[in-house]
Order: structure tokens, then sequence, then C-alpha cells
């Protein structure tokens, strides 16, 4: 296996700046590869070291992991989307318009995460809703935790590396800065056009004096 990595060299972070006339002068300064160049030329190496074993349980990885961050958006967004549809499913909602909508996606977002709980506003002992929100139940459930088990299984049978540089360690400030991030982004894509059309949209009409 040949792989081509491109290397540059920046000045060292660590290093003083000198600053003369209003600009900085780096004569002298010490310069050191790139941090994620230098990561990427240590897991070149272990590819090369390995073969393309890492590389399919990788991808295989990121599959799971892409599977189990979809599931709950489906399960959530797609049956209440064909509730508030179907004449079946409008029929148990007691209240209208957003109210009603912020009822169904209640429903099945607490089906998902919780115990499947409902507005006392949805009735939801009906033959879809019954239906519906235990298949979200079992959906929502158990095929994350076996994705995420399978993850763990997979990272556990790898073999421990030395730490570099170039690794981004998961008991740091900045792991934590992007994973918080990663969080708030991937929840406000998934969910907050749902909240727009149901709570965001009723507390604005409340403001203005209408009620549903």
């Amino acid at each position: 296996m040949k792989i081509l990595v491109t290397m540059k060299r920046v000045p060292d972070p660590t290093a003083k700046v000198k600053v003369k006339d209003g600009h900085i002068d780096l004569t002298g300064a010490a310069y050191i590869p790139n941090t994620f160049d230098e990561y990427a030329l240590e897991t070149a190496l272990r590819l090369c070291e390995n073969g393309d074993t890492n590389t399919r349980q990788a991808g295989s990885e990121i599959v799971l992991v892409s599977l189990t961050l979809l599931i709950h958006p489906l399960v959530i967004l797609v049956p209440t989307g064909w509730s508030v549809a179907a004449p079946y499913g409008v029929a148990s909602m007691g209240n209208a318009a957003m109210h009603g909508y912020s009822e169904v996606l209640y429903a099945f977002a607490t089906s998902a995460a919780n115990n499947g709980s409902a507005f006392a506003g949805l009735n939801a002992n009906t033959l879809w809703y019954n239906l519906a929100t235990a298949i979200v139940i079992l959906l929502g459930r158990y095929p994350p935790i076996i994705f995420m088990m399978a993850v763990a299984g997979s990272l556990a049978a790898k073999p421990t590396v030395p730490a570099t540089r170039g690794m981004l360690r998961t008991d740091s400030l900045k792991f934590g800065i992007f994973w918080l991030g990663t969080i708030l982004v991937v929840g406000a894509l998934t969910f907050f056009p749902a909240l727009v059309l149901g709570p965001i949209a009723e507390f604005f009409a409340m403001k203005g004096g209408l009620l549903f």
C-alpha cells in the first residue's frame, strides 16, 4: 500500500514571537511539522504496517455511529409527519394548529427517548398511536444500544498506541468543546425545523394573543 501525505512546516507555537516595527519577526524562529499533518503521517504509517484492516474497521464504525445518529430523527419525525397528514392521526388531536402538532411531536419524542407519555390533549389510545409509539419505543432503544456496543467492541479490540501531539485526547478541554459543539450543531440541524413549526411558533402565537 502506498499513501501520499503532504506536510507543511509552521512556526513552533511554543516559541516566543518577536514584534519589530509593528510586524512579527520570525527570524531565527523554529519550524515544526503542522500538528494535523503529523497526525496524518502517523496514521499513514500505521495503515501501511497493518494493511487496510484498520480502514475497514473505521469504515464500519462510522456506519454504525451514523445509523445511531439517524435512528432518533427518523423514528420521531417520520411518524409525526405521517400522523399530522393522515385522517386517523389528526382525529386524535384535541387541539388544532401548532399545539396539536406539538402534542404529536412530543408523543413520538418521548416514546423514542423515554416512557411514551403524551399530552392530555392527544388521544393516544387508538390503534394507530398504540402501534406507532410501540414501534418507536422498540426502534428508539435497542438498535442504538446494539450499534454502540458493536463500536465499543471494535475499539476495545484495537491495539493501544502511544499518545502523540497529533492526537486529540478525550480527557482534554479541546475534545470537550468539539464534543459539545457537535451535539449542539447536529441537534439543531435535526430538530430545530420541527420545533419551529410547533412549540416555537405556538410561543409567538401566544405572545400575539392567539390560543389553540
